[in-house]
């Protein structure tokens, strides 16, 4: 709840905010997908992006929190990303801080799983009139915290450990 509530506030900062140059804003829907050497996860964000001054603009994307079970196994989880990106001359880097958290439950044991850290981030948007369809590419120096019920419990594709995690979106949106 703390996290929506954070976004939400977030958001409203940024649309509030009366910049001389902040005109464009874009709402997007943006699938992204998560990769780790023998794991990926992926999910829809909705995106809300403001421009702050000429080449540099916010952004924060929400996902809503997926459920899934599967043989007695249950995971569940979400994701918050806020940032900033530059725009350059045919391209955008960004960098913003991604949080995903979820728990995982095999129906004796349980975890709770964090990722959290800073996600540099390289793309391209392309604008037709009010439309937007964009894609990129990040890279992700993750924290990852995992708190067992007990210490029989392992998942052995993560560890509780710093790693590098890469991210690939796409983004399809209305500007206004």
């Amino acid at each position: 709840m703390k996290k929506y509530l954070l976004s939400f506030l977030m958001a409203a900062v940024m649309m509030i905010s009366s910049n001389t140059f902040a005109a464009d804003n874009v709402l997007s829907v943006v699938p992204y997908m998560k990769t780790l050497d023998q794991a990926a996860i992926g999910n829809v964000q909705f995106q809300y992006q403001r421009k702050l001054i000429p080449t540099l603009s916010g952004f924060i994307r929400i996902s809503p929190s997926v459920d899934f079970e599967y043989e007695g196994q249950s995971f569940q989880y979400d994701n918050l990303t806020f940032g900033v990106r530059q725009d350059l001359l045919f391209f955008y880097v960004g960098i913003a801080y991604d949080t995903l958290s979820g728990s995982y439950s095999d129906g004796s044991n349980s975890a709770d799983i964090t990722v959290s850290g800073l996600l540099f981030e390289i793309g391209q948007n392309l604008d037709i009139g009010p439309i937007r369809f964009g894609a990129g590419l990040g890279a992700q120096m993750a924290n990852v915290d995992i708190n067992y019920s007990s210490s029989e419990f392992d998942i052995d594709l993560i560890t509780s450990d710093s790693l590098w995690l890469i991210e690939f979106y796409a983004e399809a949106g209305y500007k206004f």
